[in-house]
């Protein structure tokens, strides 16, 4: 395999010593055996080896939610495999210089949006985030911080959760999750309505304070419904989490009417 595609064996980052080791555990899995000057100046054979028992999927995403990892933590759960979390830690003011230098940068009020949304692991809250890494990306990642992710990636492997028995303690701690769940896809479906919601107030001509007041409005509407779901209910009555998707469609219709009267008055 790695001898057919020689375009990968060049990092597109001068001296990346993290994308040499994956070369390095590549190579022994192509049945090829790498230098003994490699072995020793990248990655130990013995230590590379380990990451060669099991596939290591990586999910690169923001996960911001707790529920969001917590559902695949769950799948970790069901098939027996290891799980573990490293959160990239660092300040705002220094994401938004480094996005400013991107090719394509994203608008500063999404990195802020998701600075003020982002939820690190806790795992004194919750025990499923027991393997968990914070490592802070001010600077360069260190050598030492490489090593510890190595560590937690072993004994993640070593140590998968277990399917848990039918109890009543874990039923309610999945019901919890599963009420985020609903609260955040949710939320994202409401953003939907308000943007365009906004977007048509602009369109009318609308004055910057009438701007100010309807954003005002449909921010305290939205926050409302969505702590409503959080108690497991909606406007007095009570959901079900098992229709998610319903439940989700019928807050968005609900949302939207009142939107609708909002705007009307407006």
């Amino acid at each position: 395999m790695l001898n057919k595609t020689p375009h990968a064996l060049c990092s597109p980052i001068e001296d990346d010593v993290i994308w040499k080791r994956f070369m390095c555990c590549l190579k022994h899995e192509d049945g090829q055996s790498p230098s003994a000057s490699i072995n020793s100046e990248i990655l130990p054979d013995s230590l590379c080896m380990q990451f060669l028992r099991a596939p290591l999927v990586v999910l690169d995403d923001n996960f911001y939610y707790p529920s969001m990892r917590y559902e695949v933590f769950q799948l970790a759960r069901k098939y027996c495999l290891g799980f573990c979390q490293i959160h990239l830690d660092c300040p705002l003011e220094l994401c938004l210089r480094r996005n400013r230098h991107r090719a394509t940068p994203l608008p500063d009020d999404v990195i802020i949006a998701m600075s003020n949304r982002i939820e690190s692991p806790n795992p004194n809250k919750n025990s499923w985030e027991k393997n968990s890494l914070v490592v802070t990306t001010m600077d360069f990642i260190k050598d030492k911080d490489i090593n510890t992710i190595m560590a937690l990636f072993e004994n993640a492997m070593n140590n998968p959760p277990l399917p848990h028995e039918d109890d009543a303690g874990q039923k309610e701690a999945d019901r919890i999750c599963c009420a985020s769940s609903l609260v955040h896809q949710t939320d994202r479906a409401l953003r939907h309505v308000v943007s365009q919601a906004m977007k048509t107030a602009k369109g009318n001509q609308a004055s910057s304070r009438n701007l100010r007041s309807l954003a005002e409005q449909l921010h305290k509407l939205k926050e409302s419904l969505l702590d409503d779901l959080r108690h497991g209910h909606l406007r007095g009555r009570g959901v079900n989490l098992r229709s998610m998707d319903e439940v989700v469609i019928e807050a968005t219709d609900m949302f939207e009417r009142e939107t609708m009267n909002i705007v009307s008055r407006d």
